[in-house]
């Protein structure tokens, strides 16, 4: 399967990188430019590490252009959280996304 390069995010359209290690700050795994519309998310993590990163960048990208202010403790349990939820149920994304 094929990587995303592009997220429509509440009607803004976002660019998905993946980067070295020296395209993102500090020890992070991603990053979320809203400014940019623009994602990072650092190349050589693992499947399940590099899809958890890049809807965790999605949920703050989200969470920008909704002004909710979550902290980063929050993206990361709701990123996390979501990601195996529908990972570990295939019939409700189908549904969903019917």
């Amino acid at each position: 399967m094929r990587k995303p390069s592009l997220v429509k995010i509440l009607g803004k359209v976002y660019t998905i990188k993946f980067v070295g290690a020296e395209g993102i700050n500090d020890s992070n795994m991603g990053a979320c430019l809203d400014e940019r519309q623009e994602i990072s998310v650092r190349h050589g993590l693992s499947p399940d590490m590099e899809k958890d990163t890049v809807l965790h960048e999605c949920f703050h990208a989200v969470d920008f252009a909704l002004n909710t202010k979550l902290t980063e403790r929050q993206v990361s349990a709701f990123a996390t959280g979501i990601y195996a939820m529908l990972k570990e149920n295939p019939e409700l994304v189908k549904y969903l996304t019917r």
